[in-house]
């Protein structure tokens, strides 16, 4: 079985458009800010005291299985159940001041009550008409769990915010977000250990200065991709395919007990006319590592590219984190 990253949602570049990539359906109430964020500085809050609802949505390629884990704080006022998560129509996640529930085809699973502050919310979910399941849990522990009918539909989409419409006031807010596709998964299991994204920026030149800055010159370009969050007003660019630029990248440091999972390369990008592409990659110790081309959108959007092992192979470490150079190479047809 190859569980599939679908995305993962950070916050950190500080930018709407970093949920605008996948979430392509979005009402007002919906904001990066640092009142949300539990890792690094910014998380995603979703606020709403009118009747109108106030979601995010993210269209995913039909699966049957998946499994996504975020932090999470909810302060809905009402006692009614403002649904906070729905996959589809067959599974839902609700909150309100008497607890979060988790309902599936209509019919409410168990209800938990929730912790006052921020914590780890994790959903493993298979659609099957006999043989499905689907499971709460929350810091890791298995709080409400179901198995058998789970419907007949595909997955297509992962909501987050206020679904239902309603005249009460839903605040609440998301940060360190993941969803994967397990299709094949033989049984449940609980998100792994809890994912934190942490952002890490350019601040030096690296092996490659080949792309053309809006400075007018190919040095220091990493001073031009740096800021927090991404501006448009300085920026480098290429009229060709094959050309690589790169960039030193910021120390990290892991906290005590953390591991380094994988390194993901992202951009903020835009294409000039319909077929460039940007291929998104890492270099250590003298070997690339580069992905496939990603499509551009012809408005500035983010492309990302995950990496699980190092270049030259094995698992990242903080030394060769510290050593890294992030990667951009212009590919397609120009």
């Amino acid at each position: 079985m190859t569980i599939t990253r679908i995305t993962q949602v950070g916050c950190e570049p500080g930018h709407i458009n970093e949920f605008e990539g996948f979430f392509s359906y979005i009402e007002a109430g919906y904001s990066i800010s640092a009142s949300a964020a539990y890792t690094g500085n910014y998380g995603v809050r979703v606020f709403n005291s009118s009747i109108t609802r106030s979601h995010v949505k993210l269209y995913i390629p039909a699966t049957r299985q998946v499994r996504f884990g975020m932090f999470y704080k909810g302060t809905p006022s009402t006692s009614l159940s403002c649904i906070i998560i729905n996959l589809n129509p067959q599974v839902t996640i609700g909150a309100g001041t008497n607890g979060m529930t988790l309902n599936v085809g209509g019919v409410v699973q168990g209800t938990i009550m929730m912790p006052p502050n921020m914590f780890h919310l994790g959903l493993d979910c298979k659609i099957d008409s006999s043989s499905g399941w689907v499971k709460l849990y929350t810091n890791g522990k298995e709080r409400i769990s179901m198995t058998g009918n789970t419907g007949n539909v595909n997955i297509t989409e992962w909501q987050f915010g206020k679904i239902t419409a309603g005249n009460f006031q839903c605040e609440i807010f998301g940060d360190d977000i993941y969803i994967d596709d397990t299709t094949g998964e033989s049984m449940p299991t609980a998100p792994p250990p809890i994912r934190r994204f942490y952002y890490i920026k350019p601040n030096a030149n690296g092996n490659y200065s080949n792309w053309d800055g809006s400075d007018g010159n190919k040095t220091d370009n990493y001073q031009l991709i740096d800021e927090v969050p991404p501006i448009t007003t300085d920026f480098v660019e290429t009229i060709s395919g094959g050309i690589s630029d790169s960039y030193g990248m910021t120390d990290f440091t892991p906290a005590a007990g953390q591991t380094i999972e994988a390194l993901i390369p992202i951009a903020y990008a835009i294409r000039g006319a319909t077929s460039e592409q940007l291929s998104l990659g890492t270099r250590y110790s003298s070997t690339d590592v580069v992905g496939s081309g990603q499509n551009l959108s012809s408005s500035y959007n983010f492309a990302w590219e995950r990496q699980t092992t190092k270049p030259g192979g094995g698992a990242w470490d903080q030394t060769s984190v510290n050593g890294v150079e992030a990667l951009i190479v212009s590919s397609g047809v120009f």
